[in-house]
């Protein structure tokens, strides 16, 4: 273009040149001369507005038309083939663009990647929350919060697998004479013990859990009653052997009571779990170390 405008410039002075010394030479008017004059500035006119304004008018048209919806496909459309300066103009608008377009779409990426991150974190945090509201602190074995959301879950899948479903309730004899006279530090102990016991004892679908104090229960889906009461008896025993052997001095067993899905056909899952209340309180009331199923 500058070469353009040069040529103008000196077109303009040559033209000049030749209108004046063709005055002189041929002695025409001035009016003539300014004919002349005249016409040589409309053609200047319109060589630069074809070579210089017009080019750069389009450029700047082009260049408002872009929207960010369009972009990338528009700056292809720019006068990039061009050897003049809008040439290089377009050329040059083409890589800022095209470099600001990465920069959007890796900023766009980064921010999806960064918004799943913290969405991930949050679900883990809600999780491990949700987990937390339903386990117990001191054992780590599932609440009563546990059983109201679970409980008849289980009743429901266990009806439509045609599957059974045990309830087992332990309760500690004695525990009070425990805390009395050990300690309430040895008391938590051997609530630890009892739910390691129960965890050594059980599959990976049974659900352990502390109703509180020294009361546990235990769901076991399909599982059959005669599997529950064999596992039952040998935590009975154990449990027995290692408080003689803890705890001497103070009588301490369990008592426990079992019911079924199968077998005493309770209308629902709380239903279930009083009738195992009532034959662990039965237990208790015949001389507690008992298990008691029917």
């Amino acid at each position: 273009m500058r070469a353009k405008i040069m040529l103008l410039i000196a077109v303009a002075a040559v033209g000049g040149c030749i209108v004046g010394m063709l005055e002189i030479y041929m002695g025409q008017h001035f009016y003539n001369m300014a004919s002349g004059l005249g016409g040589l500035c409309l053609f200047l006119f319109g060589l630069s507005k074809v070579w210089c304004w017009l080019p750069i008018e389009q450029l700047i048209k082009q260049l408002e038309q872009i929207d960010k919806t369009q972009r990338p496909k528009q700056i292809q459309s720019l006068p990039l083939h061009r050897v003049d300066e809008v040439g290089k103009i377009a050329r040059v608008i083409h890589e800022l663009m095209a470099w600001t377009i990465r920069e959007h779409i890796q900023s766009l990426q980064l921010r999806k990647t960064f918004a799943d991150e913290v969405s991930k974190a949050i679900s883990r945090a809600t999780a491990d929350l949700t987990n937390m509201a339903m386990r117990d602190p001191l054992t780590g074995l599932g609440n009563r919060r546990f059983v109201d959301e679970n409980l008849e879950e289980l009743v429901r899948t266990a009806g439509l697998t045609q599957t059974d479903l045990v309830c087992i309730t332990f309760d500690v004899d004695n525990f009070k004479q425990v805390n009395d006279t050990l300690g309430h530090a040895i008391g938590d102990e051997l609530l630890i013990f009892i739910a390691s016991l129960i965890q050594a004892s059980v599959r990976g679908d049974d659900c352990p859990i502390r109703i509180g104090g020294d009361e546990f229960i235990l769901l076991m889906p399909g599982c059959d009653m005669e599997h529950a009461t064999r596992i039952t008896q040998r935590m009975v025993v154990l449990f027995k052997q290692h408080c003689q052997s803890a705890f001497p001095a103070v009588p301490v067993s369990l008592s426990v009571g079992l019911a079924s899905l199968n077998q005493d056909h309770p209308a629902d899952g709380r239903a279930l779990m009083e009738l195992a209340d009532t034959r662990l309180y039965d237990a208790k009331k015949t001389g507690k170390n008992k298990l008691i199923s029917q």
